[in-house]
């Protein structure tokens, strides 16, 4: 059984790589959480 999310995470382009979601975020050197905008989430 495929989760809610499946077909919208493999298949739409746009949202999978949305820079705002979540799991697109990069870590710093600490490994702390920095969004697209440069801020650091704790």
């Amino acid at each position: 059984m495929k989760f809610t999310m499946f077909e919208k995470e493999t298949k739409n382009e746009k949202y999978r790589d949305n820079p705002y979601r979540a799991v697109n975020f990069s870590q710093d050197e600490n490994g702390k959480i920095v969004c697209p905008k440069n801020k650091i989430k704790s």
